[in-house]
């Protein structure tokens, strides 16, 4: 029987077989953007407005090529009841983002790029019950995605994205025996969006996924045995992004809203009918602060931001407690007309608490700490 332990990434339990499926840890992408903590809807003015808000991209008065190198380092703590604690640590170094935005600033843009938002990197490792539990999970979500943007005015602007998804997940557990997991996902989703200058000085934006659709073909193997292979059909969450920004001489504020509302997904080993699955997924609503602030009317600036989540309980009931919150601060230098330079860093952190065993009492504590260093480049035409 197929059965894994909840690490520190969330998990989603079908009902017949205890088969899971990842929702990995968002990154974001674009170092201003995730400096300003994630607050972007609202003011989407450069290349990364192609993954925060399509509609924003006719704010650009040229086109812009935007490349972004990420930095991570994961630390797991966990500590189980009458058991050893234990640490594990992980790092990598990735571009996560390649996006264009092609303008004539003459009130539309084409924007098409590649960026990973989304990783399964996750250690864990502890002790109890007499053996040791070990836990490695690798991989990434990647999107390619081409939008466009259109403004019949000089107030609002709309846009629509249309993104294919394509990743993998490889996860090894050791619990007493050893299995594997090969998640293979597939998919695409359409978002339109839009851009509003209520005044002068503020700006409201928002998009939302209307469709989506993903797939997900999974191959398992407990050591020595036979693998076995399923596919799902995910209906993944309804996503809606709300942002308000307010411009006052040389600083920039912003507040936004990410909403994630979870539905449901079909599963069945290959060459079998497919089951309806409704398990409760929890929602998510993600809220985070920004600031800009210029020292000079063409730079440097300094950015800061802060993000938290509250998440509904029902997933793993009140055994799961989550504090997930972050940190932001960054860096922005204008190297020349055409070039500009930005740095970022995040601290995250959030802990919980599970059962250490399949079906036990919730008695591990896990805490989870991360670490990113960005550094993006920025070149206008």
């Amino acid at each position: 029987m197929k059965t894994k332990l909840i690490p520190s990434l969330l998990l989603i339990a079908a009902a017949a077989n205890a088969e899971l499926v990842s929702r990995g840890e968002t990154m974001g992408v674009g170092t201003r953007a995730m400096s300003m903590g994630g607050a972007f809807t609202a003011i989407a003015d450069d290349y990364s407005a192609l993954y925060y808000n399509p509609a924003g991209m006719t704010q650009l008065r040229s086109s812009e090529l935007g490349l972004n190198v990420n930095y991570s380092l994961r630390t797991n703590d966990a500590s189980p009841a009458g058991g050893v604690a234990g640490r594990r640590t992980l790092e990598n170094i990735q571009v996560n983002d390649v996006s264009a935005v092609l303008t004539q600033g003459e009130g539309w843009a084409f924007g098409m790029g590649y960026y990973s938002p989304t990783s399964f990197n996750d250690p864990l490792q502890y002790y109890a019950r007499g053996k040791s539990y070990n836990y490695e999970d690798f991989g990434g979500m990647d999107h390619y995605r081409l939008a466009f943007a259109y403004a019949p005015s000089s107030i609002a602007s709309v846009g629509i994205a249309f993104t294919v998804l394509n990743g993998q997940e490889q996860l090894q557990i050791q619990d007493g025996t050893t299995v594997r997991y090969l998640e293979e996902y597939g998919g695409f989703n359409l978002e339109p969006s839009f851009l509003l200058q209520v005044s002068k000085s503020l700006t409201l934006g928002g998009s939302a996924v209307v469709t989506e659709r993903l797939e997900l073909h999974d191959t398992y193997q407990e050591l020595g045995k036979a693998p076995i292979e399923t596919e799902y059909s995910i209906k993944n969450p309804f996503q809606m992004r709300l942002g308000l920004a307010y411009q006052m001489g040389w600083t920039q504020l912003s507040l936004d809203w990410h909403g994630l509302f979870w539905n449901s997904y079909s599963y069945a080993e290959t060459g079998s009918d497919f089951y309806q699955n409704e398990p409760g997924y929890s929602n998510q609503h993600i809220f985070a602060f920004g600031i800009e602030q210029y020292l000079m009317r063409r730079g440097p600036v300094v950015r800061a931001g802060l993000s938290w989540q509250t998440e509904s309980p029902n997933l793993m009931g009140p055994a799961w407690i989550q504090r997930p919150r972050s940190l932001n601060l960054g860096l922005g230098f204008p190297v020349s007309k055409h070039l500009g330079l930005d740095v970022g860093y995040q601290y995250s952190k959030k802990s919980y608490v599970q059962p250490s065993q399949a079906n036990g009492p919730a008695d591990l504590t896990i805490t989870e700490t991360g670490q990113q260093v960005t550094g993006s480049l920025r070149f206008r035409w």
